[in-house]
């Protein structure tokens, strides 16, 4: 199985009671820089999901080689959700390995900003499940994740 990001008790994470004044979004471009500390914001973008549906939600962000800078997403479920990601140039599917998992705390908003960000070499893709094995297929309820943002390079 891939490593996993943290459990429920040492994943970095932080609850945001207000995500419509502003302060998400501005947290955001603030996130974007590359991999030498230099504003990288008009060269990448977030990719936004503002709520999964009910499937694995497989995408791909960059079918390019990428580094993720900063992962921020709100689980609204009472469950654990997983969010795994992909070293891919094409959608990832549940018969892929993921590069790695980042597990969802239930009812917790989580926010990770890695020093340096996490190197993709082929493209980064990701799904949204239930389960934690590397195959699982079992999607979530529409609207679990919510607010999904990928701060990419």
């Amino acid at each position: 199985m891939a490593d996993k990001i943290g459990d429920d008790a040492s994943l970095p994470s932080k609850r945001f009671k207000d995500m419509n004044d502003g302060t998400f979004a501005e947290r955001v471009v603030a996130s974007i820089v590359d991999k030498d500390g230099n504003d990288a914001t008009a060269a990448s973008g977030p990719h936004f999901l503002q709520a999964c549906l009910a499937t694995d939600n497989a995408i791909l962000v960059k079918g390019t080689a990428g580094v993720l800078n900063s992962i921020y997403a709100d689980n609204t479920a009472n469950a654990k959700r997983y969010l795994k990601l992909y070293n891919k140039a094409t959608a990832p599917s549940a018969a892929d390995t993921p590069w790695m998992v980042i597990v969802l705390p239930a009812g917790a908003y989580v926010v990770l900003e890695p020093a340096g960000g996490f190197n993709f070499p082929l493209g980064i893709g990701y799904r949204i499940v239930t389960g934690a094995a590397n195959n699982d297929n079992t999607a979530p309820v529409a609207g679990d994740v919510q607010q999904l943002v990928l701060g990419t390079v």
